[in-house]
């Protein structure tokens, strides 16, 4: 990764805007198509630009993390394989890891002993799991803008238990934000500690 005498963060700014450009290109240019489907009542706009949004705050943290994998390893081959486990364990290791832990909760769960705020606490954590996951999160932001009426969030009620549940996507860009500026820190550092050497 370190071929130049530009300062570090220079040098993983001008490789993530290079890994992005094509990728924002194609995400930009699905917006006519989507727009058709506005055109026509099958989306609404907010809907639009949310989808829009989260692709490319997820496209920036999968670029991120591929410059983060570069900069740890010493072969682009064991980047782009540590890239696309990264990638890979975001989109599909998750969701079964959460299925098969859900499968166990409610197991465990099923007992009419249970209290029901353990049960109100397992609802908590299910959901601020989702925005974990890209498709997980788009599915739950439309049921919940569906059923709900709401972007932003919604009360959840049960028995005497009330709490307000942020929508995911929310959720999803300051998670994945995080995970972005933490990358971007960690390439940037290692760069810079490559070039000391």
């Amino acid at each position: 990764l370190r071929t130049t005498l530009l300062p570090a963060g220079a040098l993983v700014r001008g490789k993530l805007l290079s890994a992005l450009s094509y990728v924002l290109l194609l995400v930009f240019a699905a917006i006519p198509l989507q727009s058709l489907a506005f055109l026509l009542g099958g989306i609404a706009w907010e809907e639009l630009i949310i989808s829009q949004l989260l692709v490319v705050v997820a496209a920036i943290t999968y670029a991120l993390a591929g410059l983060y994998a570069s900069s740890l390893m010493r072969s682009t081959l064991a980047a782009s394989v540590t890239t696309y486990a990264i990638a890979l364990f975001l989109v599909v290791g998750l969701p079964i890891l959460a299925l098969f832990s859900i499968s166990f909760i409610g197991i465990a769960l099923s007992s009419p002993s249970t209290p029901a705020w353990v049960e109100h606490v397992a609802a908590v954590i299910g959901w601020y799991l989702i925005p974990t996951n890209l498709p997980a999160t788009l599915v739950a932001a439309e049921i919940v803008l569906l059923n709900e009426g709401s972007l932003w969030y919604f009360m959840y009620t049960s028995g005497s238990f009330s709490f307000i549940f942020i929508s995911p996507w929310l959720l999803f860009l300051v998670l994945y934000s995080m995970l972005s500026a933490l990358f971007y820190w960690g390439s940037v550092r290692r760069v810079r500690k490559i070039a000391v050497r």
